[in-house]
């Protein structure tokens, strides 16, 4: 664990009684709830939180926030009872003879009426000061307040480090982390979803002059959150331009219920089970053209028409991102390199962006067409006309390969424009197929490849109103893990906004009715599973042919382990195969004889056939801790990425798999206030892409024993 020793600590809301010196800068009492001025012409929305909403909120929530001044913090999004807030710190880094300003996430529990806790899952717990890390299980005790870190930023590159004296802005990716709270609340900072915008103590003229931002930083990005009606959720919300409105509009501010144009898609309405659910771009379907305000993820899957060609993925006036199939030499070796790059551009009037600065070199270098995102300042300010191209994640293959690869994309870059429009890629959210130049026979048959790349995964958007764009997706149709096509469906929603050339072949025969908890997908779907005891597995969807299970069972793995299990079930027809590609975080386990997806045997490497009539179990993440373990293990694992052959998908992306476990029998606190009947629960998002005729049934299978 890493600790930051704090040149002075701002602890969430109302959590300091002090005043700081700091080379003639004097706050004090920081104390009373740490009052914060309405700067509704700061961070993008309303001043202040409201605490009278009582609808809830499930789904992507885009964020803009700004402190008012150094050492001090501001709420993201928060309930009655707990808030998420953003630190805008002064801290003495260890080692260094100049203090820095950083910027990191609390969690800020605030008295509750009666006992409390919360489950964390922290990729880099970090330390300020008094504020310790989030620690896999807080426990809180009614009346009394506790803050702790939840969300760093990225520390990997050096550069990134901001000292006082700096007068440029640095943008740098945040960590990902998970809470599930004991009211029921629960969220997902996906890694590198969000981004910290960071100066010197003198702040930045561009980022306070456009942006609003008063101090040395500010954040943005999108979350995943889902609290249940009655909590008084709320949210600043995202941002919505270049602060012009007075302080106190409505403009910009939402609460529970207050969405109304959160699922409005151009002249057209979606109904409430959202984009997402509804497979755009899935089956038959295509591109699709529209304008905003919209916010939500969709998902996509292109193939590349041709080695040294680029597809576009999404476009609009101000950005464009896209795909590229390369044959490459590097020295002796020639290779197939596959490549994400975006374009930034300035549209009509010009426009300023922020962005993370990015170096994903791991692989391979950038494309020749494309410089590193890291050579451009990291907000800059782009005239009528201007554009800029630069590389975001890419992988190769030798070219004598004849297997395929499945790898994520690496790309990781949430943009903000000056008019809002806000883009993200989530890192590792995004996959990569590709083989050598000669191609792939079953890549070609089942999954429609003309070249040797292919990619699929979901993009984050905020669209404001009026602001076209496009998505562009071309699902496999190769496959025959569907029987029968249905005819069809009326649609109760008018397509009047979409372009004419455009089909969107809807199938909402495939969002049936669950069970039990079962909900309708939106934007992303997000779940919660606690197997009812040990041994046993507790679904998180299903179609006819392929389930997810989550298991949770005792057994042998490096000693006598509690073991977290998440199952994909793929089930083949009497007399059709199944094909699917699949990307997981790499595993030397085999618990109870189960291979890991990656490892099952094929010829085609990534590429996994089933054969008709036979059933294939495997695993795509797991997490172990030890029987006797009386405290909690709590980990937000890996990504994953199952594409078939018949165009559905599903994804998440770095830390979207939280998960936690307890020995046997391990802590009272997961069936005292969790209402967690075992030593093991989970709770994470999952992108789909649905295609035509297959139904998605959500948490609606019952649980079955295990192994």
């Amino acid at each position: 664990m890493k600790f930051l020793s704090a040149f002075f600590v701002a602890a969430g809301l109302g959590q300091l009684e002090a005043a700081v010196d700091m080379g003639g800068l004097k706050l004090d009492g920081l104390a009373d709830g740490m009052k914060l001025p309405d700067l509704s012409g700061l961070t993008g929305g309303k001043g202040g939180v409201s605490k009278d909403g009582k609808g809830g909120f499930e789904g992507t929530l885009p964020f803009f926030v700004a402190p008012p001044s150094i050492n001090s913090s501001v709420p993201i999004f928060s309930t009655d009872t707990w808030s998420v807030d953003f630190v805008c710190q002064q801290v003495e880094e260890p080692g260094s003879e100049e203090p820095t300003v950083t910027g990191f996430v609390v969690v800020n529990v605030k008295s509750p009426s009666e006992d409390f806790a919360f489950i964390s899952a922290v990729e880099n717990p970090v330390s300020f000061g008094d504020v310790s890390a989030c620690d896999s299980l807080e426990e809180v005790s009614a009346g009394t307040d506790f803050t702790c870190v939840i969300n760093d930023q990225d520390r990997s590159n050096a550069e990134d480090v901001v000292f006082i004296n700096q007068t440029d802005v640095t943008g740098v990716g945040s960590d990902g982390a998970a809470v599930k709270f004991s009211d029921g609340s629960k969220f997902i900072f996906l890694e590198d979803q969000g981004t910290f915008l960071l100066t010197g103590l003198e702040g930045n003229d561009t980022l306070e002059t456009v942006y609003g931002a008063p101090s040395s930083c500010a954040a943005y990005g999108f979350v995943y959150v889902d609290v249940p009606k009655g909590l008084g959720f709320s949210s600043t919300g995202a941002f919505e331009g270049e602060p012009k409105k007075k302080a106190g509009s409505d403009s910009g501010f939402f609460k529970d219920g207050g969405l109304p144009d959160l699922f409005k898609f151009g002249d057209f309405e979606l109904p409430s089970f959202g984009l997402d659910g509804l497979g755009l771009g899935g089956g038959k379907g295509g591109d699709l053209k529209s304008a905003g305000p919209f916010t939500g993820i969709l998902s996509y899957y292109l193939n590349s028409p041709s080695l040294n060609s680029t597809i576009p993925v999404f476009k609009s006036e101000f950005a464009d991102i896209e795909f590229s199939c390369l044959e490459q030499t590097d020295g002796s070796d020639i290779s197939v390199y596959a490549a994400y790059a975006v374009t930034l551009k300035g549209g009509k009037k010009g426009i300023t962006v922020a962005k993370p600065g990015i170096i994903n070199f791991d692989d391979s270098p950038p494309p020749v067409f494309a410089q590193p995102c890291d050579d451009f300042a990291d907000v800059l300010t782009l005239a009528p006309g201007e554009s800029i191209t630069c590389f975001i994640g890419g992988r190769s293959t030798l070219a004598t390969e004849t297997e395929v690869f499945v790898s994520d994309a690496d790309t990781e870059i949430t943009v903000l424009f000056s008019n809002g429009l806000q883009i993200g890629t989530p890192d590792d959210g995004a996959h990569i197929a590709r083989t050598g130049t000669m191609g792939n026979s079953n890549f070609t048959e089942f999954f429609g490849a003309k070249s040797s790349c292919a990619t699929f995964g979901p993009l984050a958007l905020n669209v404001p109103k009026g602001i076209p764009f496009e998505i562009f997706s071309d699902p496999p149709k190769g496959g025959k893990t569907v029987s029968a096509e249905k005819e069809d469906k009326d649609t109760p929603f008018k397509l009047e906004g979409l372009s004419d050339s455009v089909k969107l072949d809807f199938d909402l025969s495939g969002l049936s009715q669950t069970k039990g908890k079962g909900v309708q997908p939106k934007d992303v779907f997000q779940y919660h599973v606690s197997p009812p005891s040990l041994n046993t597995t507790s679904n998180i969807f299903s179609t006819d042919f392929a389930s997810l299970d989550f298991a949770c069972a005792t057994g042998e793995l490096e000693g006598d382990k509690v073991i977290g299990l998440y199952l994909l079930t793929i089930n083949a027809p009497e007399k059709e195969d199944i094909e699917f590609l699949v990307d997981q975080t790499n595993s030397d386990e085999d618990p109870f004889g189960i291979e890991a997806c990656e490892d099952v045997d094929s010829p085609d490497g990534d590429l996994k056939v089933v054969p008709a009539g036979t059933t294939l179990t495997c695993f795509i993440d797991i997490i172990d801790t030890e029987v006797t373990n009386t405290d909690v293990e709590a980990d937000g694992l890996g990504e994953f990425g199952v594409q078939f052959s018949n165009g559905f998908h599903f994804t998440t992306a770095d830390d979207g798999v939280p998960t936690a476990l307890t020995g046997v029998p391990g802590t009272p606190v997961f069936a005292e206030l969790f209402d967690i009947p075992s030593s093991c629960t989970g709770w994470g998002s999952i992108h789909f892409l649905e295609a035509k005729g297959v139904k998605l049934n959500l948490q609606g299978s019952e649980s079955m024993a295990f192994p």
